[in-house]
């Protein structure tokens, strides 16, 4: 969920679940994307070690309890976030052997938005706003 502020002459995008993602952007920004899925039971290791990877903010605590949590409890983790296109779809390619269920979302969504956001048929991901999907108006990052 979006929410805006406005701040003299400009308006600021800021995240919903400000815990998770911290930034505040100007809606004029590139869009940057999370990718989100679920650990592959067979590759649990290799999970533990793309995630931290991937999030080095988190604790190794919570890397195995993440990791954890999306096998027992079927529930996708966040793998990667605030990253342009490019990485996004590198991730999906290569990490479709380790996570299942892989879905790229646009920053600040959650795959339990999935209602209120719409699907690009054409790049595979999940967006919100009104203005379309943002690789296909060119309003990505790279």
């Amino acid at each position: 969920m979006k929410a805006y502020i406005a701040q003299g002459s400009e308006r600021w995008d800021v995240h919903a679940n400000v815990t998770r993602n911290h930034r505040c952007k100007k809606m004029e920004d590139p869009i940057e994307f999370g990718v989100w899925g679920r650990a592959a039971p067979s590759a649990l290791e290799e999970a533990k070690r793309v995630l931290a990877r991937e999030r080095p903010g988190l604790s190794r605590m919570e890397v195995l309890k993440s990791v954890a949590k999306s096998t027992t409890a079927a529930t996708p983790i966040l793998i990667a976030e605030g990253v342009g296109w490019g990485k996004a779809q590198d991730l999906r390619m290569r990490l479709d052997t380790v996570f299942d269920g892989l879905q790229i979302l646009q920053d600040g969504y959650e795959p339990e938005d999935e209602g209120r956001m719409r699907f690009c048929n054409v790049h595979r991901l999940f967006f919100g706003g009104v203005l379309g999907c943002p690789v296909c108006d060119g309003r990505a990052a790279s």
